[in-house]
C-alpha cells in the first residue's frame, strides 16, 4: 500500500511522467482512501483507550 501511495504523492508533487503509470487512480484510489480513513479512525480510538468492543459498536 505504501508503494502505491508514495508513487501517487510523488507523481502529484513532481509531475514525473515515469510515475504516472504507478500512481493509483479511479476506484483503486477510492478504496485506498477508505481504508486509510478506517485505519486512522481505529488508531485514534485506540489512543483514546476505547476497548475493542466499543470500537466495533462505533464502526
Amino acid at each position: 500500500m505504501s508503494n502505491f501511495l508514495g508513487s501517487l504523492q510523488n507523481y502529484n508533487t513532481h509531475f514525473d511522467e515515469k510515475l504516472k503509470k504507478k500512481a493509483v487512480k479511479g476506484e483503486h484510489l477510492i478504496q485506498l482512501t477508505k481504508l486509510l480513513i478506517i485505519m486512522i479512525e481505529y488508531y485514534l480510538m485506540t489512543e483514546l483507550e476505547l476497548n475493542e468492543e466499543m470500537i466495533i459498536k462505533i464502526c
